[in-house]
């Protein structure tokens, strides 16, 4: 029976947070994760340890599934600067291969986790909507497109029915440091650490940051919905509201009472001066808006990240 949703990416933070909220909301699970040894997970969830270059494996899997959840990505617009390929390899082809596999089973609905905060183009006030233009300014953000732009062409293809997600900047509890991945948890290694910050740019930029448990409600409607999307869909999933670096860096100081020594260096060709995202397409359509505010967001953050990321 095709019962369960099957999680691509699911030892990252987000896939992590995901398959236990859909454990937890009692829809059967597979994880699929790269990397050994998976992280615990609820008894209930099936963990498979492998690549998507295993066709015949996904192949198998996504016969006993009733949708799929890619949350998988492996670089950020500072890891793959300069280097196309990379992004290729890690992102690109991989998903490329899994589409070969889903398309010999058109009925199991796609949900993929693109960006918002990486594919658009800045703007000076409200919040941008998923007919505004998108120009990434990285390869990062242009390899999430060159995505988009496959999943669009498979569902036309084979009849599919694929949801693209474009969040906005993740945080919450459960993410550890990783250079280069979260503003947040970046800032709470310093004050752990007692070091200095390097931000580049003078701190002004703007962006929109989600909370995790904000993004796993929006996952849960999606698939209690039974997945009610025809077609190809796109929907911004932000807080609608944006907070400048130096903003975020003076709430973490009020709530961890540390004062962080920031250095400014100059700034970056890949980082836009405003980027807030308009949700109203995802309200419309799964009933769905962020309720946490930043700093009761980071609060909890904090509070997870001190007592397990040391």
């Amino acid at each position: 029976m095709r019962n369960n949703i099957l999680v691509l990416g699911a030892s990252g933070f987000v896939g992590r947070r995901l398959v236990a909220a859909l454990s937890e909301g009692g829809h059967g699970v597979i994880a699929l994760a790269r990397r050994t040894p998976a992280p615990a997970y609820p008894a209930k969830v099936d963990v498979v340890t492998a690549s998507l270059d295993n066709s015949t494996l996904i192949d198998g899997l996504l016969a006993t599934c009733k949708a799929v959840f890619h949350v998988a990505s492996d670089s950020t617009p500072g890891t793959s600067a300069s280097q196309p390929t990379l992004e290729a390899g890690l992102n690109l082809l991989p998903t490329l291969r899994f589409l070969e596999s889903l398309q010999k089973f058109p009925q199991v609905p796609l949900v993929y986790l693109s960006s918002g905060g990486a594919i658009y183009q800045s703007i000076e006030s409200g919040g941008l909507t998923e007919t505004s233009r998108a120009e990434p300014p990285s390869y990062y953000g242009a390899g999430k497109i060159a995505i988009e732009t496959f999943i669009n062409a498979f569902a036309c293809q084979h009849s599919g029915r694929a949801l693209i997600l474009r969040p906005s900047n993740f945080y919450g509890p459960g993410q550890y440091f990783r250079r280069g991945f979260g503003l947040l948890p970046t800032l709470f290694r310093h004050v752990v650490n007692k070091t200095p910050l390097s931000i580049w740019g003078d701190g002004k930029i703007v962006r929109d940051y989600l909370f995790i448990d904000d993004f796993l409600v929006l996952c849960l409607a999606i698939a209690d919905s039974n997945f009610a999307f025809s077609g190809f869909e796109v929907c911004n999933v932000g807080s609608g509201k944006g907070h400048s670096i130096n903003q975020v860096c003076t709430l973490v100081e009020e709530i961890t009472g540390t004062t962080l020594e920031r250095i400014y260096l100059p700034s970056r060709s890949v980082d836009l001066k405003r980027i807030v995202l308009d949700n109203k397409k995802t309200k419309q359509l799964f009933g769905w808006e962020a309720t946490t505010v930043l700093p009761a967001g980071i609060a909890q953050s904090w509070n997870w990240f001190k007592n397990h990321a040391q």
